[in-house]
């Protein structure tokens, strides 16, 4: 079928002839003009990468799609790949793909065309149609599709529709692929209902408009419905579990090799801390490759809401069990297992909800030799407030500064992390919450934060700002031996105001 209409091939041809035949009607390449910026792409993608994991990556610097500069407009005022628009959104635009596919394709090759009609076929009958290949492409981050465009009638508009919008999570940076599109509701739909099918707590209806819930490589999909969201959308997060990064890779600016002896520090030491942050901001890429720096005759416990650190895959030597929250069966009720689970380090994935900060403060104070875990706040003080609110609300303690003093107690420090509107991910802070401390007036309170290190955004380095308190130092020394203080503070003090 070619444009919706069949045809016949015919002749004296072998199976063989035919079989080309049939691809150099499906696919002309020799004929720019007769194909869609979907079929320029997906030939370039299987041209390029040849079907690899992290083709799109390959694609990208192959044709020169940075996603971090800008480029002149062409001279008809489309705009450029990796330009910047006044909106602040990346794209890629047909005339992207078609300059792209006339530059650097010049005759066809059989087995590419091979490759995009299989892949054309199996995304359109059992795959996520036209963000197939993204949702399986490993170097992108995730996927959504249905975010924005006009619900309005079929007739309204020359707008772009619900179902045309498609965006990828490439390096940080939220790339829309303006070219891309799945051509109508209903097909947006048959993605979205594919995308929920496996792993599904409940089914996707009118009733039950909004699900969360994992493809099989873990890949987490959210996903919503009319008419609790205007069309149907689908987002997809990816969390790599075959393997985690060095971290000298993910902390890279100037003076990383502070951030990264501090780190490796607060977690050999066996320091209690959390890892705050914006959304995409690298909690959890961080928090999988600093557990590298855990003693590896610790038992590891980790409670999620769906299995996004898959800590056994990465260290499968391990003694790692991890529990998923599962109808019933909450991240809480997780954490009360894991006291009965020989633990000693016990991970818990994300602090959502009141009732898990004031059970992560109370699994500190029951024992276990450390426990971590990410969360979304600004400030060191928002954390601690939420926090302690949590303990008031969910646990019953009536006297706020009771439970102030059990959260202060619980936490020592907090490793804030960033990702910038340019994708940049770094580490902000290093804050210390050092219990009992003095206000600006000089009068006695539960906790003082002090920020052991900091990153400066006009030089793009990490400064080392003051020192660790004494209660810091006697964890390490308990841990770690008198000798590793003595080297981290002669450390620290070496390093102290140094931006170089």
């Amino acid at each position: 079928v070619v444009g919706n209409q069949p045809i016949q091939i015919t002749g004296n041809l072998t199976m063989e002839g035919k079989k080309r035949k049939a691809l150099a009607l499906l696919y002309p390449v020799e004929e720019p003009s007769k194909l869609t910026a979907r079929d320029m792409f997906e030939y370039l993608y299987y041209m390029v990468g040849l079907g690899a994991a992290d083709s799109f990556e390959l694609l990208c610097d192959e044709m020169g799609w940075s996603m971090s500069r800008s480029l002149p407009p062409p001279e008809d005022g489309q705009q450029g790949a990796g330009e910047l628009q006044d909106s602040e959104e990346y794209v890629l635009t047909e005339y992207d793909i078609r300059s792209a596919f006339i530059e650097h394709v010049a005759s066809a090759e059989e087995s590419v065309q091979f490759e995009v009609a299989a892949q054309r076929v199996y995304e359109e009958l059992y795959g996520f149609g036209a963000a197939d290949i993204l949702i399986m492409d490993r170097s992108l981050d995730g996927v959504s599709g249905g975010c924005g465009g006009s619900t309005g009638p079929e007739g309204a508009a020359e707008a772009s529709r619900s179902f045309d919008t498609i965006y990828v999570m490439y390096h940080g940076r939220t790339v829309r692929m303006k070219f891309l599109s799945f051509g109508s509701e209903k097909a947006l739909e048959q993605t979205v209902r594919k995308l929920t099918r496996n792993d599904a707590r409940s089914t996707l209806c009118r009733k039950n408009p909004y699900l969360v819930c994992s493809l099989a490589d873990n890949s987490r999909v959210v996903a919503t419905r009319p008419p609790y969201s205007p069309s149907w959308t689908f987002y997809v997060r990816r969390f790599s579990s075959s393997r985690t990064r060095d971290i000298e890779s993910l902390i890279t600016d100037n003076g990383n090799h502070r951030a990264i002896g501090i780190l490796k520090m607060l977690t050999m030491s066996e320091q209690n801390f959390v890892i705050s942050g914006n959304q995409g901001g690298g909690k959890t890429t961080l928090l999988k490759c600093l557990v590298q720096y855990i003693d590896p005759r610790y038992t590891l416990r980790v409670a999620e809401n769906n299995f996004e650190l898959n800590l056994n895959n990465i260290y499968p030597e391990r003694n790692v069990h991890t529990l998923q929250e599962r109808e019933s069966f909450s991240v809480y009720s997780s954490i009360t297992a894991f006291k009965k689970m020989d633990s000693d380090v016990v991970i818990l994935g994300e602090i959502n909800e009141p009732k898990l900060a004031g059970a992560f403060v109370q699994l500190v104070q029951n024992g276990g030799r450390m426990a971590v875990s990410t969360l979304h706040h600004n400030s060191t003080e928002k954390l601690i407030a939420y926090m302690r609110n949590a303990l008031v609300s969910e646990f019953g303690i009536s006297d706020v500064e009771t439970a102030e003093r059990q959260v202060v107690d619980s936490i020592n420090f907090d490793v804030h992390m960033v990702r910038d509107k340019e994708g940049h991910h770094y580490i902000e802070r290093i804050t210390e919450i050092v219990p009992s401390g003095r206000d600006a007036e000089g009068m006695r309170t539960n906790y003082e934060c002090h920020d052991v290190l900091l990153f400066d955004k006009i030089n793009r380095c990490y400064v080392v700002t003051d020192m660790i308190s004494e209660y810091a130092r006697e964890r390490i020394r308990a841990t770690c031996g008198g000798r590793k203080v003595i080297e981290f503070c002669a450390f620290l003090r070496r390093e102290a105001g140094r931006a170089a």
